[in-house]
């Protein structure tokens, strides 16, 4: 799920549909935001969806006349799928005590929910944080699976704890 917010421009009478945390256009009013999968796809089904979302908001803030309002997506708020990740490094040894940070390149770079989680397959021997940093906790080795929250994409470490 990606969160969107709706700006209402009453002169142009623009319903924009936008990322949170861009910049309202000058003109607009902020109207509310709203959950949805995405903005990828804004053919029947999904622009069905995504009309009765903007009808909420603005009914919320008094625009009724619906007819005269134009609704449109900003570019930035397409929704981009994650295809894959890459987890760096593949393998690292780390001492009893010792920490290792991963890293995590998406594919494609610009995909929408880059939220992550990390599991250590044997926790006794190393942990790993919600940030993806490893600490050995004794001697011997184990995977660590770091995987996407949205769309089960999933990489892993081989850690060597010595």
């Amino acid at each position: 799920m990606a969160t969107f917010r709706v700006v209402y421009n009453e002169v142009t009478k623009v319903a924009l549909i936008q990322a949170t945390g861009l910049p309202v256009p000058s003109g607009s009013a902020n109207a509310g935001t709203f959950e949805h999968r995405g903005t990828d796809d804004l053919g029947s089904i999904e622009n069905h969806v995504l009309y009765h979302h903007v009808r909420d908001l603005l009914y919320k803030i008094g625009v009724q006349d619906m007819q005269s309002t134009k609704i449109d997506v900003s570019a930035e708020s397409r929704y981009v799928p994650v295809d894959a990740i890459h987890a760096t490094p593949s393998t690292a040894s780390i001492a009893v005590g010792a920490t290792q940070q991963l890293a995590v390149e998406f594919v494609p770079t610009n995909a929408t929910d880059k939220a992550l989680v990390y599991e250590s397959a044997k926790p006794t021997i190393a942990t790993v944080s919600a940030t993806g940093l490893v600490t050995g906790v004794k001697k011997g080795k184990t995977q660590v699976a770091v995987a996407t929250k949205e769309g089960n994409k999933m990489d892993t470490v081989t850690i060597t704890v010595t």
